[in-house]
Parts: C-alpha cells; structure tokens; sequence
C-alpha cells in the first residue's frame, strides 16, 4: 500500500464524517471541535537556531520548556493541535533513528502534544487532512523533514500500513560480521528512492539550527548509523542495520571499559539496564581535559540524514546518553 492509497482512506473517512455532521469551513478538519476554546496553534518559548536556543545546553530542559501546559491541551481544538505537533522543534527528530518505529516512539514518549495527538480520535484524521492541504498548497512551507515526520506519524498509527512498506527493499546476501557471523537485522536498500536535493537542504537547515552542525555527507536513505560504524564507511554503503547486536557479540571485538581511545565505537543507550542500542558512533578525538570525562568528538549518520562529526552528546538525545564503547579484541 502506498502513502497516497493510505491518505485516501484517511480522506474518505473525514468526507463521510463532515457529510453527517454538515461541518462547514475552510480548514477546520473533520473533528468536532465542540467544547474547545482554543484554536490557535501552541507558541513555543523557545525556537531552534535562536541565541536562546544555544543559550541551553541541557537537552532535557529544552523538552521541558517545550511540554504544552496541560489547561492548553484540554482546551485545544483538534486541528490547533495539530499544527502544534508539526510546529514542536523536535518533531522532526524521529526521521533520524535506526527505525521509523523506535523514532516514533522516542519523539512520542517525550512529547505530551503527540501523546495528546494520538489519544484524540479525530486525531490521525486531522493531521491526514492538514498533510494533503499542504502538499496541494503551493505556498505551503512545509519543509521535508516535517513532511517526513507526518509520513511516519500516519504509518505508526495505521495497523494496516505498518504490514506493508511504502519502501521496495530487497534482500540480498547478508551482510557478515568479522567473524564470518551473519548479520540479521539488515536490509539492502539499493532500490530505495533517494531524496531530492531540496529534501536535503532542508534537513541541513534543520540539523544547522538544531545541532549547529554541517554535514561530512549529504543526507541518504542508504545507509544508516550502526552500518556505517560496525560495517561499511564507504558513501557506497547500501545496507541499512536496525540494531548492531550481531557485531556487539562477535569475537572480534570486544567492551572497551578502559580509557577511551579513537577509533572506539560508542553505543548509545538509554540506560545502563538497557538492551536496545539506539546509535553507534566512531570515536575520532579524545580531548585532554580533566576529569573522567574529557571532551570526546565522534562521526555518526543519523538515520536518513547526513553523516556528522559532533561531540558525543551533541545529537538527538534520544539515542540516550548511557554509553558503551568497544573496539577490536
């Protein structure tokens, strides 16, 4: 099933739904809005590439700052709320995981207006109807990494979608370990549709405010951040791998619980109790400060972005913040 095909049956379900309901607007969505008192969109405090925005380093404190106060989300018409979601700085985030289903989750669970969102239910149906008005709205600013992260937010919530990519992907022979081991969790992505040139200016743009970093690589739906690190870093690199525990167990490497070297990989997770490794990143530079933790600088691909080099914690930090490093045995 294609995006398109799952937007229809969106869009049949809000035509049917304001045909009873004899709903009359320009955009006001399907919902019915009756009860609530705001209908404007959420303005953030804070806003990306902003002096103030650089000003907080604390990743944590921004998503605090960025929570909608509970009286406004009751009161919040539907579509309000939607434009809220598209509007939340770190929306666009999820695009950047191993997996649309882990970045989702990740960008949900740390966001009461997505939570909001797909708890309502004329909530799917009104961010379906703002997609398709802005895709048919030529003056739409809509940039691709917010288009992407619509896209995945329609898909996570449809069973029926989530049976059935929008993406041809071939297996071929699977990649290998060092050891010679099997790598399960990957796939060829040498069909997969690239971005346009546009697409990937915008998530430039986007990871420039965000993260104040330019990119090593363009944006590519090829690879992804645990086969550059474990596997391939090579541009030519087309196997994307959804979880590096295959290589994490292998013989040929090893837990570096020593002093950090460069060329170390570093595992990124949430908790030292966690089983599910959320970013791989190759060491490059281990600085001379003092302490038990001197400034380390690493190269990652974040999802289908760009390949950057960035402090260690200066990325998403929902890939977590608890690290695990290795390196050859």
């Amino acid at each position: 099933m294609k995006l398109k095909r799952l937007l229809s049956c969106f869009l049949a379900l809000a035509m049917m739904t304001s045909m009873v309901s004899f709903q009359t607007s320009a955009y006001e969505g399907s919902s019915n809005n009756e009860g609530y008192t705001i209908d404007e969109p959420y303005e953030y405090p804070i806003e990306p590439g902003t002096d103030e925005w650089f000003a907080i380093e604390s990743h944590a404190e921004k998503v605090e700052m960025l929570q909608i106060p509970q009286d406004v989300l009751n009161e919040m018409t539907t579509e309000a709320l939607v434009e809220s979601v598209v509007n939340y700085p770190y929306f666009p985030d999820m695009d950047s995981f191993s997996t649309q289903e882990l970045g989702y989750e990740t960008v949900r669970n740390g966001f009461n207006g997505l939570q909001e969102l797909e708890s309502r239910p004329d909530g799917m149906l009104c961010l379906a109807e703002y997609y398709e008005e802005q895709q048919t709205t030529r003056s739409s600013g809509m940039s691709y990494v917010v288009r992407r992260a619509i896209e995945i937010t329609l898909e996570e919530n449809s069973e029926e979608w989530e049976n059935q990519q929008n993406i041809e992907i071939t297996r071929v022979s699977l990649p290998r370990t060092p050891s010679g081991n099997q790598v399960t969790s990957s796939w060829c992505h040498y069909d997969r549709s690239e971005m346009t040139a546009g697409d990937r200016t915008e998530i430039n743009e986007y990871v420039r405010d965000a993260y104040g970093l330019e990119p090593l690589r363009q944006p590519t739906t090829k690879y992804n951040c645990h086969s550059y690190a474990w596997y391939n870093r090579s541009s030519s690199n087309l196997w994307w791998i959804d979880w590096p525990d295959d290589f994490m167990e292998d013989d040929y490497y090893e837990e570096n619980t020593g002093i950090i070297k460069s060329g170390n990989i570093a595992v990124y997770r949430m908790s030292a109790s966690s089983t599910e490794y959320l970013h791989s990143a190759v060491v490059t530079n281990v600085g001379s400060g003092s302490g038990s933790n001197p400034p380390i600088t690493v190269t990652s691909k974040w999802g289908n972005w760009g390949l950057y080099s960035h402090m260690l914690y200066n990325c998403p930090a929902d890939y977590g913040r608890n690290m695990l490093f290795y390196q050859e045995a």
